[in-house]
């Protein structure tokens, strides 16, 4: 299954999970800024959150009452806002320390 992260790369439930191990090689990437560092992090786990609410809310499909399926949407939804949050927070980071 393949999520889309908001502005951002493809997702697919085996790179999330193969993605986790690798946080490490995106601070190297990143370089010296720790407040660059951390925010790259946590737009990484934003994303990584989101693409899970999104393939729980495709599991549920069919499968849940309107009600407990209306309750991922939302929670999916959060996450979505979440992580777009994030990646703002992270350009706005971005432009004005230029790093």
């Amino acid at each position: 299954m393949t999520h889309l992260a908001p502005n951002g790369p493809r997702l697919t439930n085996n790179s999330v999970c193969s993605a986790r191990g690798h946080i490490s090689q995106i601070d190297a990437q990143v370089g010296g800024c720790e407040e660059k560092n951390w925010r790259v992090r946590f737009y990484f786990n934003a994303v990584t959150h989101y693409a899970t609410t999104v393939d729980d809310l495709v599991k549920a499909r069919g499968r849940t009452s309107k009600k407990e399926y209306q309750s991922l949407v939302a929670r999916s939804e959060k996450a979505r806002i979440d992580s777009e949050a994030a990646r703002l927070e992270l350009e706005r980071h971005t432009q004005e320390h230029g790093c």
